[in-house]
């Protein structure tokens, strides 16, 4: 649907469209069908009366021609010749008539030159008004009928003659050019015969037009003939007392097309006014209805984008109605929820980074993204210090369209930069940032750099590091781009401080404090990875149980200080004796846990615990004393002597045991008997403690028996 128009395509649009359009339309529709009835009313009343007015003028026209036949008529009867008679009659300039006859009572032509046609008959009653002098008036039954009038003749001595003269029915018509256009007239008698009618006016409309000339009124009378309608109206023409027993109606047809033509033409009209007022209330209303849903259509994409985090696009404003102060509602939300959904994302993703994997650099990217697209600034620079002094600083760094000029760069910061850091002002524009001086020059030559801002990253004493926005002018920042950088600048430091905590808290749960060895636990997690690589392999792996000789002599005559020293000693040499993959850790006291990886025999193990145990036996300077120890190890294969870590170090602990029993300073390989010998020893010490409880024990009341010792 988007090639329809926006009013059409909306849902909305199609509503409001359809309720303007009603709203508009209606009233107009109304009152334009009011009007138009009104109009076409008056308008067909106007061609009634012109109608009947045209009839009324026809019907005075006609009853003077009739006068004019009648006087010429009786002049010709009187003169009693019928030679005569024809030349009066028929040779006039008038040509009133179009044939005459002599007829005698019985209705026979007598004297009838031409083609006279058929005449009306003469009954007594007729014969007595013709013999009393009168003239009359009769229509023929004749298809098309005719009017003929009748006079009677002087008596003679022969035969009673009457004349009968048929009016031409041009001189009844009168002349055409003086009628109303289009209309015709006719004359029906009162015997609805009708004459002087090009059509036949037949049927119901014949008794109609008498009854509508009876009413005297003016609106026309339908009616049809084949496919053609027409209206008349109808007048009654009395022809008293000069025409005995003569009452006609006078009848003025029109078609119905030529007589509401005007009315026809006003509905035209109208139908075009009409249109044009649909067409116009359709544009204003689009208009308007675009003035409308082109907002909400734009409110509801950008809606749509917010939806899918897309906070880039604005939408335009235009006016200052309440649609422009939603738009500008909508553009601010998007922002502010842009920048928020942005702090949330990079936050997340510098505890993702930092916490979680933990990956300082991808943490500072998305630290640096963030800054950049809150600030809009030229550039943006992170440094972190390397390590734990102020010396080295790594620098990261983003400018315009993502382009990055550092990326994890050290440089060495001079004692006046460090200097300089140590007293940070507070968060503020600056011309001459704490950063090395070649730095500074490159950024103001080749990036058009002119002013600093410096935000550190710090809590309390610890400063990690500082963040620097670069520009070539000095851009105010708003609160909440204030805000926003500082939140980054608590985000980073409270990830450098939970990582260097987690550090700390790793290092006292993992690591021994004394000698910086791994732990027991450490050690059970790192002899589990051996195993399994030896497992996936196939390979050898030595468990050697390392005890220090002598080392209690050394804490009971020169001081637990000194011990604590001698094992930091000893750690370290045993450590640069071993390999980079192998494992040395402290399980407590002066006892060593070496784990030895990728072993091709047992052997290969032994070849280390001599090699450790000649080292150890190298004197020791200690806080000015010159300290001799050795070591007793046992060593213990997998997967010979077990499968498991657990079981490795007991059984390496046991034959430490045995080397010990030999005479100290040496190793010993386990075997299953040294477990016979560890387990027979266990159960006498056992026994021993036991006997040792009961004889230390206070005397018992004598009523009561002694308790039975099992040995």
């Amino acid at each position: 649907m988007k090639f329809l128009p926006l009013q059409i395509r909306s849902a909305l649009g199609r509503r409001m469209l359809s309720q303007y359009l009603c709203m508009a339309m209606l009233p107009v529709a109304a009152l334009a069908g009011l009007f138009y009835v009104q109009a076409n009313a008056a308008l067909q009343e106007a061609r009634d009366q012109e109608l009947a007015q045209a009839a009324r003028a026809y019907a005075d026209a006609l009853k003077d021609r009739l006068i004019v036949a009648e006087r010429a008529v009786s002049a010709a009867a009187a003169a009693g010749v019928a030679n005569r008679i024809r030349g009066d009659l028929m040779d006039g300039a008038s040509r009133q008539f179009e044939a005459v006859a002599l007829i005698s009572a019985a209705g026979l032509q007598v004297d009838a030159p031409g083609k006279v046609g058929e005449l009306p008959e003469l009954d007594f009653e007729t014969r007595q008004q013709l013999d009393a002098g009168r003239a009359l008036m009769r229509f023929t039954e004749e298809r098309i009928p005719r009017i003929v009038l009748l006079h009677g003749l002087p008596a003679g001595g022969g035969e009673r003659l009457y004349l009968a003269a048929v009016i031409d029915a041009r001189y009844l018509a009168g002349d055409p050019r003086r009628n109303p256009v289009q209309t015709e007239f006719c004359v029906m008698s009162a015997t609805r015969v009708v004459a002087g009618c090009r059509r036949s006016v037949a049927g119901s409309p014949r008794a109609q037009l008498q009854q509508h000339a009876e009413s005297s009124s003016d609106q026309a009378v339908r009616w049809r003939d084949g496919e053609d309608d027409y209206r008349s109206t109808a007048l009654r023409l009395s022809l008293e007392p000069a025409h005995a027993g003569s009452s006609w109606t006078v009848i003025a047809t029109q078609s119905e097309s030529y007589a509401l033509a005007p009315t026809r033409s006003t509905g035209g009209a109208f139908l075009w006014i009409a249109a044009i007022t649909a067409v116009l209330a359709l544009a204003l209303g689009a208009r308007q209805v675009q003035r409308f849903v082109a907002p909400l259509e734009q409110l509801l994409a950008g809606t749509r984008r917010i939806a899918r985090q897309d906070f880039s696009a604005q939408i335009p404003v235009q006016g200052r109605d309440e649609i422009a102060q939603l738009t500008r509602a909508h553009n601010e939300m998007a922002r502010d929820l842009g920048m928020n959904f942005a702090a949330l994302n990079a936050l997340s993703q510098i505890d993702q980074a930092i916490l979680t994997r933990p990956d300082v650099g991808e943490g500072v990217r998305s630290a640096l993204r963030y800054v950049r697209y809150v600030t809009s600034v030229d550039l943006v620079i992170l440094g972190l210090f390397e390590g734990g002094d102020n010396e080295v600083m790594r620098l990261y760094s983003l400018r315009t369209k993502g382009r990055q000029r550092h990326d994890g760069t050290l440089v060495q910061l001079p004692a006046e930069v460090r200097k300089r850091l140590a007293s940070l002002p507070a968060s503020r524009w600056i011309d001459d940032p704490p950063l090395p001086t070649d730095l500074q020059v490159r950024l103001r030559n080749e990036d058009g750099i002119k002013h600093f801002w410096v935000q550190p990253v710090a809590r309390g004493n610890r400063t990690w590091g500082i963040i620097v926005l670069a520009h070539a002018a000095r851009p105010a920042l708003s609160d909440s781009q204030l805000a926003s950088l500082s939140g980054v600048a608590d985000r980073l430091e409270a990830a450098f401080a939970t990582v260097e905590r987690d550090r700390k808290l790793h290092t006292l749960a993992h690591i021994d404090a004394l000698t910086g060895l791994p732990n027991r636990p450490a050690l059970l997690t790192l002899l589990t990875q051996h195993l399994a690589h030896a497992r996936r392999h196939r390979c050898c792996v030595g468990v050697l149980f390392l005890d220090l000789d002598k080392f209690k002599q050394v804490n009971d005559t020169l001081g637990h200080a000194v011990g604590d020293l001698l094992l930091q000693h000893a750690a370290e040499r045993i450590r640069r004796n071993l390999r980079e993959d192998d494992t040395v850790a402290r399980l407590g006291g002066d006892e060593f846990t070496i784990v030895l990886g990728n072993l091709v025999s047992g052997r290969d193990a032994g070849s280390v615990a001599r090699q450790l145990i000649t080292a150890l036996l190298r004197p020791f300077e200690v806080d000015g004393h010159i300290i001799h120890v050795g070591a007793s190890t046992g060593i213990a294969i997998y997967p010979v002597d077990g499968t498991e870590g657990d079981d490795l170090l007991k059984k390496a602990d046991t034959a430490m045991y045995r080397a010990k029993e030999e005479g100290r300073n040496r190793f010993a390989f386990y075997d299953e008997n040294m477990n016979v010998e560890a387990r027979r020893r266990a159960t006498l010490d056992s026994r021993r403690a036991s006997c040792s409880r009961a004889s230390s024990a206070p005397a018992r009341s004598p009523t009561r028996s002694p308790p039975r010792m099992s040995w």
